[in-house]
């Protein structure tokens, strides 16, 4: 009689999970990362996966052009399904936005007057 070894399913990584995730989809990844004391949720759309620095990109969909550095070893949960804080509106409003026309980051206050 044939000896079958059963192989148990082998559970993903939040390093595959990233992978997996098309770029472009909106994340919300919870983790203790550099400088907080309690878990902190960072929140944007992936823009990249980098396995060998360890490192997921996500880009701001309330300040444009900034983009938060994720620590891939410290997350702790990744939330998928959302399209965006939940919130009706930003908790805060960006201070600095950027010109269009110059593409320089300026007060929110600038008139173009041209």
């Amino acid at each position: 009689m044939p000896i079958i070894i059963l192989k148990e399913p082998e559970m993903s990584t939040f390093a595959d999970d990233l992978v997996a995730t098309p770029e472009g989809t909106y994340l919300r990844i919870w983790g203790k990362f550099p400088g907080s004391i309690n878990p902190q949720c960072l929140q944007g759309k992936l823009k990249s996966v980098d396995l060998t620095a360890g490192v997921a990109v996500l880009e701001s969909t309330t300040y444009s052009g900034t983009t938060y550095d994720v620590n891939i070893n410290e997350i702790s949960s990744i939330e998928g399904g959302h399209t965006g804080s939940g919130a009706a509106g930003s908790v805060q409003s960006p201070d600095k936005v950027s010109n269009p026309i110059t593409g320089k980051v300026q007060d929110k206050t600038f008139k173009d007057y041209s």
